[in-house]
């Protein structure tokens, strides 16, 4: 099957590191899918390549696959024939691409039409980056006190049983930075310790994914001039990353 195809052959240029061969598969799947008129193939193919572009901070790339998507939406309606879950996520990601590169509230408006298709979802993890995704968004507009209960949107979510604990500690980490720039004491000193309360309580864990954790909150512990803490983290996260 030729998404199968598609899939594969990416997945062997992440696992190699291999951007520039990653780069050429996205465009030239895209072709195909074209050529053949594979709506399905398109989709996925543009859903790639809009994360893939995004995290290389290749912005003209990044934002013709969310223009392509939009007007393949337009023209197939697909918003009619994908259920709600795989739509919103598509929608996630455009409106994470669009805000990673400063289109803030044109990413709001998509956040927004994602959260009302996942309204009485139970993907809790989906909610919680959802909502997490809708904080940057505030704050890159300005609006501080929507970012922080969009913050607390999403721990709320994260509290559901089966979502491994440390995502609320890189949560807390970011609404501690977003008191800090309103100028709110209180609640990023409760923030940090929050973050360090999880951190702690996982410290023995073995997971890549906390090793991530441990080394965003160092990084705004460092930014606090906390720097044994700072220090204390990474050795872990080095630690965990070595096993």
């Amino acid at each position: 099957m030729i998404i199968k195809d598609f899939y594969d052959k990416l997945d062997e240029c992440f696992a190699s590191n291999d951007a520039a061969g990653a780069a050429s598969v996205l465009e030239d799947y895209y072709k195909k899918a074209k050529a053949m008129d594979d709506t399905s193939l398109i989709c996925a193919v543009l859903s790639e390549r809009m994360g893939f572009y995004r995290g290389m901070g290749k912005e003209e790339e990044a934002l013709s696959s969310v223009r392509l998507m939009e007007e393949l939406i337009e023209k197939e309606e697909l918003d009619k024939h994908i259920d709600g879950t795989n739509y919103a996520t598509m929608l996630i990601n455009m409106g994470t691409t669009k805000s990673r590169f400063g289109l803030y509230e044109e990413g709001l408006v998509l956040y927004d039409e994602a959260m009302k298709l996942l309204q009485g979802s139970e993907d809790y993890y989906l909610l919680a980056s959802l909502s997490n995704n809708m904080s940057s968004a505030y704050e890159g507009i300005g609006e501080s006190e929507k970012a922080i209960d969009s913050y607390k949107a999403a721990i709320s979510f994260l509290d559901h049983p089966g979502i491994l604990s440390y995502y609320k500690a890189i949560t807390y980490a970011n609404m501690a930075a977003c008191y800090e720039a309103m100028g709110d004491e209180k609640g990023q000193l409760s923030s940090v310790q929050m973050m360090d309360e999880i951190v702690d309580r996982l410290f023995e864990l073995v997971d890549p994914g906390f090793a991530s954790c441990l080394n965003k909150c160092a990084m705004y512990h460092e930014h606090l001039g906390h720097v044994e803490r700072a220090e204390y983290l990474r050795k872990r996260a080095e630690e965990i990353y070595s096993m």
